[in-house]
C-alpha cells in the first residue's frame, strides 16, 4: 500500500526528504496540527471587512489528514488555526469542521505555537 501511494507521489513531481517509511511512523504520532490562516486556506488576498475566504479544497484536504490520524490513532489531533487577522471566515471554518480552536489578532505564532505544543506533550 505505501509503495503505491510513493509512486503516484512521485509520479506527480513530489520528492520524499525523509525515507517514506520514516514519515509514515512519524505522521501516526501527530498529535497537534496547527495552520496560519493567510496564503493556507486561502490566495492571501484581503476581501474588506469579511476578510480572507478560504478554499473548500484546503478543508476537505485537513479532513482527509485528520480523518487519516484519527483512523491510526483512534483519536482526533487538537487542530488550531492562527490568524493575524479578526477574521470571520476563519472561525466560520474552525465551526463547521469542528477545529479546537482559531487564535486571532496574533502577530507572531511562535507563543500560540508553544502553548499548544506545552499541553500536548
Amino acid at each position: 500500500m505505501i509503495e503505491h501511494i510513493v509512486k503516484l507521489f512521485e509520479n506527480g513531481g513530489g520528492e520524499f526528504i525523509s525515507p517514506p517509511l520514516l514519515f509514515s511512523e512519524k505522521l501516526k504520532k501527530v498529535k497537534l496540527i496547527i495552520f496560519d490562516w493567510d496564503g493556507v486556506f486561502n490566495d492571501g488576498f484581503k476581501r474588506g471587512e469579511e476578510g480572507s475566504i478560504f478554499s473548500e479544497v484546503d478543508a476537505m484536504g485537513t479532513n482527509m489528514l485528520r480523518y487519516a490520524l484519527w483512523k491510526y490513532q483512534a483519536a482526533l489531533p487538537i487542530t488550531v488555526v492562527i490568524t493575524g487577522e479578526n477574521n470571520p471566515a476563519s472561525r466560520a471554518l474552525a465551526q463547521r469542521e469542528h477545529f479546537h480552536e482559531v487564535i486571532s489578532l496574533s502577530r507572531t505564532r511562535l507563543q500560540p505555537l508553544m502553548k499548544f505544543v506545552k499541553n500536548t506533550m
